[in-house]
């Protein structure tokens, strides 16, 4: 899995897949490890979240993980649905969240 993204120095823009779920989270968790070793120097990680349309519990333990390294995390382009999700499990208090 290759992840697409954009660094802009301090700023690293990655684009989340359409799934995160138990049976893609170890190819997720790699590819974004590699584009994080890639862009070493990151203060700010923006997740796209234009695509993604479903995320289980793993993925949400992911975040979290990420959320721990980068104090300044924001979800972009979160739709309604995965919205719902993070506002049910009370992500939507501990992350910066930006609504489609």
């Amino acid at each position: 899995m290759e992840l697409k993204y954009i660094n802009q120095g301090w700023k690293l823009t990655v684009e989340m897949p359409p799934r995160v779920d138990t049976g893609n989270i170890s190819e997720v968790q790699s590819a974004l490890q590699e584009v994080l070793d890639k862009n070493g120097g990151v203060t700010d990680l923006v997740l796209d979240c234009s695509v993604l349309t479903y995320i289980s519990s793993v993925g949400l333990r992911l975040l979290l993980s990420l959320r721990k390294t980068y104090q300044k995390m924001v979800l972009t382009k979160v739709n309604q649905e995965i919205f719902d999700i993070l506002d049910m499990t009370g992500f939507s208090s501990i992350l910066d969240i930006e609504r489609a």
